[in-house]
């Protein structure tokens, strides 16, 4: 660090006050410059270090930029500004800049408060669990089903998914919201399991969070017993991206986790960067196919060899295949002549309440 910032001093002017302010941070005071010319090519001086080859070291920047006074004019309204900036840039990919803007500023506003929201959901009751049915392809039944986390807000009403799970792993929220979802799961299993429902399973996903916080096995353990269910009703869904940078660790609770005799699942198949190689490292009982391979099925000859290879190499291996994302007939039939094992997506269903489903398990649709 003391090298880097010796570099960083030396391609600035003798005017402009640099100080680390923490961590791997630092702030720059440009004064008397003019505004974005002057500050940008200051700024391209201090990313050409960081483009420089370094021998067995890999460097990124990011940079966040505020003015005076356009951005404000007290040194803690402008700090964090940039700071917002900053994270701005970051979230845009490595060695990025980005100039502060109000609409930056609004965003994160409302990022900040949604997080506060997320905080108290759970005692105010607002996140809620609907089921996606899962369909054996062999006769178009539906099997099983995927648990997955609603929220929905006084304030902001409905909040996508994809909205609410990145911040609820940010800020650790993840793992109570897991546990009420896995809770809610066994609850149903017992409801199912003593009124005659036996060919079933349910799905939970589990994050790298609640993985990384070990307590995920705890859970299960305590659950299970506490509503006396069957583990053969139960499966777990991960992700490859989860054992990325903790492989050993979470391959271990993973290890516990089989031996209970719950259902392993590799969620969003495709995606990552080692897929094949985890089809043999990781004690999987399912593969899922990501819906990104599904979109354009029926269309791109690539696409369909790639899928009938997934198939065919899975089964080889011992696992079952589910195919995700299936919006047309037509996807559900290639699938089919293929020997998918089964397939999810709103061409069979959309996510339905618990009352819903009890409509439609072990039927036809």
């Amino acid at each position: 660090m003391l090298c880097l910032s010796g570099e960083i001093r030396s391609v600035l002017d003798d005017d402009i006050l640099m100080c680390r302010y923490s961590g791997d941070t630092f702030i720059l005071y440009l004064n008397n410059i003019d505004y974005e010319d002057g500050i940008i090519t200051t700024v391209e001086k201090v990313f050409d270090i960081f483009r420089k080859a370094h021998e067995d070291i890999y460097l990124t920047i990011s940079m966040g930029i505020a003015l005076v006074p356009k951005n404000g004019i007290q040194y803690d309204f402008l700090l964090k500004n940039a700071d917002i900036a900053m994270y701005e840039a970051k979230m845009n990919g490595k060695n990025k800049f980005k100039f502060f803007s109000d609409e930056m500023g609004k965003k994160v506003i409302k990022e900040y408060t949604l997080q506060k929201e997320l905080r108290t959901s759970l005692e105010k009751n607002e996140i809620y669990v609907m089921f996606q049915p899962k369909v054996l392809l062999e006769d178009y039944t539906v099997c099983g089903f995927e648990a997955l986390a609603r929220w929905k807000n006084e304030k902001f009403g409905e909040v996508s998914p994809a909205k609410f799970i990145p911040l609820a792993e940010e800020s650790k929220m993840i793992v109570p919201i897991g546990t009420f979802v896995l809770e809610e799961v066994c609850k149903k299993i017992r409801y199912l399991s003593s009124n005659g429902y036996s060919n079933f399973k349910i799905a939970v996903n589990l994050s790298e969070v609640q993985f990384q916080e070990e307590i995920v096995v705890s859970d299960l353990k305590r659950l299970i017993k506490k509503y006396h269910i069957s583990t053969r009703h139960l499966e777990v869904e991960i992700t490859e991206s989860m054992f990325m940078k903790s492989f050993e660790s979470n391959l271990k609770v993973l290890e516990e986790i089989k031996k209970m005799g719950i259902t392993i699942a590799l969620d969003d198949f495709g995606t990552g960067y080692s897929s094949l190689s985890y089809l043999t490292k990781l004690p999987i009982d399912v593969l899922k196919i990501d819906r990104s391979f599904i979109i354009d099925l029926c269309l791109n000859p690539k696409e369909k060899c790639m899928v009938e290879n997934i198939v065919r190499l899975s089964h080889q291996l011992g696992i079952e295949v589910v195919a995700e994302g299936v919006e047309e007939e037509e996807q559900a039939e290639y699938l089919k002549a293929i020997s998918c094992d089964f397939v999810q997506g709103y061409y069979f269903s959309n996510p339905k309440s618990f009352d819903e489903i009890l409509n439609i398990i072990g039927k036809k649709l």
